[in-house]
């Protein structure tokens, strides 16, 4: 399947969807993600497509959960969601997981029944600290999620690991053992 063209009338529904309250995914943004699972490539604003990701997520999140409610004992489904959803919020651009992301929301049921390995596999998605690498990285995009490094990426070049203390060899001394 070749990546979905920019098409104007998709565009104006992004639009539509994202200032909506009332939010519904049709046909066509369906296919959207559908083709971004399919090519992993898009040719639309991210933070235009970001919330129809964000509503996916929450429709599948509330279908397993109203089947099947396995999280742990400490895990609470709201908090559960919050998280994942932050996470996904975080992003400024497009995270290169995204088309990964597409693929276990359009099939689900292809590799997850549990809501807690699917609650699992959504935040690992997220909890990535680059965005898509088809975009240049910049010092202001190297780190785009809560989990990143709280260094700078400028700064990690000016590192200066002299004083760091020396590795010890780790030699084993037989002369003790002979006789």
């Amino acid at each position: 399947m070749a990546a979905q063209a920019h098409s104007p009338a998709l565009q104006a529904e992004l639009e539509k969807f994202k200032s909506s309250e009332t939010k519904e995914l049709s046909k066509d943004l369906n296919g959207l993600l559908v083709s971004i699972a399919t090519t992993g490539k898009f040719s639309y604003n991210w933070n235009d497509v970001k919330p129809v990701v964000a509503f996916k997520i929450k429709e599948v999140l509330h279908a397993l959960h109203n089947e099947k409610n396995d999280l742990y004992v400490n895990d609470q489904f709201e908090d559960v969601e919050e998280r994942i959803l932050a996470a996904l919020e975080s992003f400024k651009h497009a995270p290169f997981t995204l088309q990964r992301l597409c693929e276990i929301l359009t099939k689900v049921r292809a590799s997850y029944t549990s809501l807690r390995k699917y609650a699992a596999a959504v935040e690992k998605l997220l909890n990535v600290s680059s965005p898509d690498s088809s975009e240049p990285l910049t010092e202001g995009n190297a780190f785009t999620t809560a989990s990143a490094s709280p260094v700078p990426a400028a700064e990690v070049t000016k590192m200066d690991l002299s004083d760091q203390a020396p590795r010890q060899s780790m030699e084993v001394d037989d002369s003790a053992t002979q006789s």
